[in-house]
């Protein structure tokens, strides 16, 4: 794409690209023998990503280059550009570079003075004072200092009205705690430098491990007894590992040359610790997930003694088709539903069984949404992830969509889902 003259033919550019693009993508759709409705395939969805990342990969160098011309007013931004994020900003952020230029122009535009560089302390702390200032008491539940991809932050900060079923807001105490035991599940901060005067911290995703899959790891253990004797001094169970503990671990495991890590790839560093903790099968399965969660609501820890503690009291693959199951637990409606429910997917077909605490529930005109924190198995990004989840009015709230974007993009998921709660 040339460089255009002004700002106004910068995006007059970009638009003429967009209709391209969905013009494509429109032919793409009809241009085959299958239904509307059907899924699209691998190829299909590989191309709609690749043309989805090079539209916001536009967005956001158009809007970084707005500063070369300042003579149109900063009000046309805020109404014309919208460009998502690539990752999280802030403290314990992934802040790769492109993101964090993108929130110091929004910063600068609602009139804070932010250098073009800023380290992450200084970022950090005009984001958290924009989190006070804008979102008031919306601030329940955020990670402050901290913008999240489709949050509200962003949102606000984008110059978007902020929507009530955006994820990471909390409208009541139990929504409250489950988004905090979210943020903690889902961002574990492990430290590079153990012996470092100033501390580097890296955000490290939790593995799906469940123990009918552990025989590999269990083997790794044994040719291994140093990284098996850190593991037995941090009491790590299978597939019940808890955050803190998987911290330890990792921390402990760097400290005895176990794991190679090094502050100036980051990058590296975070992918070699999740490998280590796939090599020994450290992480946790969905009921595990759910039994923490509801260990966090009881006790306000992710931490059980033994496996009498866990709260998920559940057995048997077809939900409540176990009477185990039905001494603790009954199935709710949709019109009923509330964080602290269990989004449960029965056995079907070669799906196999699978759970996710339901962690925020919205009601706004036409919509039902909800998200949910799981451990997922499949793919390279397994393990510890939340999703956005949608029924709409327009089709009697019988489709279940769901968005792995903070609710960008919307895809039809499976229907066959019981809503259950404790008794």
């Amino acid at each position: 794409m040339a460089m255009a003259d002004t700002k106004e033919e910068l995006q007059a550019e970009l638009q003429t690209l967009l209709t391209e693009l969905q013009q494509m993508e429109t032919e793409f759709r009809n241009n085959d023998d299958r239904e509307d409705g059907d899924p699209l395939t691998t190829t299909e969805r590989i191309l709609l990503s690749n043309s989805q990342a090079l539209v916001d990969q536009l967005r956001r160098d158009i809007l970084v280059l707005q500063e070369d011309y300042v003579d149109i007013p900063q009000t046309n931004v805020r109404l014309q550009l919208h460009a998502p994020l690539g990752g999280t900003v802030g403290k314990g952020g992934a802040n790769h570079e492109n993101d964090v230029r993108l929130v110091v122009r929004w910063l600068n535009n609602w009139g804070y003075n932010v250098a073009n560089t800023p380290d992450e302390s200084a970022l950090a702390t005009m984001i958290e004072e924009f989190q006070k200032k804008q979102l008031g008491s919306r601030t329940r539940g955020l990670r402050m200092g901290l913008i999240k991809v489709g949050g509200a932050t962003w949102q606000v900060l984008s110059g978007n009205p902020l929507d009530t079923s955006t994820l990471g807001v909390a409208e009541n105490e139990t929504e409250e705690t489950l988004l905090q035991f979210q943020d903690e599940f889902e961002h574990m901060r492990v430290r590079l430098n153990p012996d470092a005067a100033e501390p580097i911290y890296v955000d490290v995703q939790m593995p799906y491990v469940n123990n009918n899959s552990i025989a590999d790891a269990l083997k790794n253990r044994e040719e291994n007894p140093d990284v098996d004797q850190i593991l037995q001094s941090t009491g790590i169970k299978n597939a019940r590992a808890t955050p803190n503990r998987i911290i330890n671990f990792l921390e402990e495991s760097i400290k005895a040359g176990e794991v190679s890590v090094d502050v100036n790839d980051q990058a590296g560093s975070i992918a070699n610790l999740r490998q280590h903790l796939i090599t020994y099968g450290v992480g946790a399965d969905c009921f595990g997930v759910v039994g923490q969660a509801y260990n966090y609501q009881e006790q306000g820890t992710h931490e059980y003694a033994n496996y009498e503690d866990d709260h998920f009291k559940f057995w048997g693959d077809q939900g409540l088709g176990h009477s185990y199951s039905r001494t603790y637990y009954k199935e709710v409606q949709l019109s009923e539903l509330r964080a602290d429910d269990v989004m449960f997917l029965p056995t079907e077909g070669n799906a196999h069984r699978h759970a996710r605490v339901i962690t925020d529930v919205d009601r706004v005109e036409g919509y039902l949404l909800f998200t949910t924190v799981e451990s997922s198995s499949g793919g390279s990004g397994h393990g510890a992830n939340s999703v956005r989840w949608r029924y709409d009015e327009s089709d009697n709230f019988t489709q279940l969509r769901r968005s792995d974007d903070g609710g960008q993009n919307w895809r039809p998921d499976r229907t066959n889902v019981q809503y259950l709660r404790r008794k």
